[in-house]
């Protein structure tokens, strides 16, 4: 009577097991466990979409969780699994993965990284060659992430926020095809590999520990591991700094057509400064970063100027309740030919020639020997 059934939904149910025959239903594209906190157990097959958001009690994966060759969209978002079977990478047709935790509070007397929880990925990782998409925020990842990514070309978003590894894999210079890399408060990361070439969105905010004279500051890496070329590239930028490019106009700027000279884009940066709310004795430290978004011609903030039409950054009232104060802002506007890179392009020529790309990449630099030359003056000092 069942054969035929398409979707099974189950949410919000007691269900504590499901029966081995679910797996009999040879037509069935998506099941929904959502919020089934009792959930303890999972047939040996499954739907090409399964949703487990919020099963609490689902504390691992069966072994033979990769014998669902049909499985495509796994979502296991909060539950009590801490392990991936060795066999999740026998999961030949999977192109989405999100298991995000809730997040990890953080506090100075916490204790070092060794007494925090840890989660291994298993080798068999690097076989998931259809995964476009993984989130594995606050899984507590630790040390230094196994070079598991190489063979990932499919791989477009990857995000690992809110984790506790110290060092990234050098084969992610080789996907290729990644467009947004999260990295949203990861407090022990170093340093950073080199990066692809196309990435659009790169999210450091608040991490790397923010501390003077830290020579391995990831923040500074962006100007060694991101070349021009990738810069031009990105759309979203997000690092733990403080100030803005001083060639940025602050305040409203006011657009006007040059002849021969088609406006390319606007880039808009911003420093906020965000009070978190603690969570239960936890301090959550206040974050202060650095957020550059470039926005092509065909965005229609861009495409729809006119001329004498004025470009401002206003703060709005946020959804949820956080203190956001707006410390800094400024709007530059790229016409063409303005990042346009030449083969001669070099570091010595006059900033006034210098490509947008040349000199947010001139920027970063700055940046880090500014710190140098603080961290050599306090160390005189003492």
């Amino acid at each position: 009577m069942l054969n035929n059934l398409f979707q099974l939904e189950l949410d919000h149910t007691p269900i504590v097991k499901l029966p081995e025959e679910t797996g009999d239903l040879h037509f069935i594209q998506k099941l929904e466990l959502r919020n089934c906190r009792s959930l303890k157990f999972l047939p040996k097959s499954i739907g090409v979409i399964l949703q487990m958001n919020k099963c609490q009690k689902l504390k691992r994966l069966p072994n033979s969780f990769g014998d669902l060759k049909s499985l495509y969209h796994l979502y296991m978002e909060e539950t009590s699994v801490v392990e991936l079977p060795e066999s999740f990478g026998y999961l030949s047709n999977l192109m989405t993965l999100k298991m995000l935790k809730k997040p990890l509070f953080r506090s100075d007397t916490q204790g070092s990284t060794s007494e925090k929880p840890g989660f291994v990925i298993p080798n068999s990782f690097s076989n998931l060659e259809s995964l476009e998409e993984v989130d594995a925020r606050s899984w507590g990842i630790t040390g230094k992430i196994p070079d598991v990514f190489e063979k990932l070309t499919s791989l477009k978003i990857l995000n690992l926020g809110n984790n506790y590894f110290h060092s990234l894999p050098s084969s992610l210079k080789r996907l290729t095809n990644l467009k947004e890399l999260i990295l949203y408060d990861c407090q022990e990361l170093t340093s950073l590999p080199p990066l692809p070439c196309n990435l659009e969105k790169l999210n450091l905010a608040t991490a790397c520990h923010w501390r003077v004279g830290c020579n391995s500051d990831c923040s500074s890496d962006v100007k060694k591991r991101l070349p021009k070329v990738s810069l031009k590239m990105l759309r979203n930028l997000s690092v733990p700094r403080d100030r803005i490019p001083e060639w940025f106009s602050q305040g409203p700027v006011r657009y006007s057509a040059q002849p021969n000279r088609e406006l390319r884009g606007v880039i808009i940066s911003v420093v906020v400064s965000v009070s978190q709310q603690s969570k239960d004795d936890f301090h959550v430290p206040d974050v202060l970063g650095l957020h550059i978004c470039r926005y092509s011609h065909h965005y229609p903030m861009v495409s729809m100027l006119k001329e004498g039409y004025t470009i401002q950054v206003i703060k709005q009232k946020m959804l949820i309740k956080q203190d956001a104060e707006l410390k800094m802002h400024g709007i530059h506007l790229v016409y063409e030919g303005d990042d346009d890179l030449g083969a001669e392009e070099s570091d010595c020529v006059t900033e006034t020639m210098q490509t947008v790309s040349q000199k947010l990449a001139n920027f970063f630099r700055s940046l880090q020997e500014g710190e140098e030359a603080s961290s050599q003056v306090g160390s005189t000092v003492t």
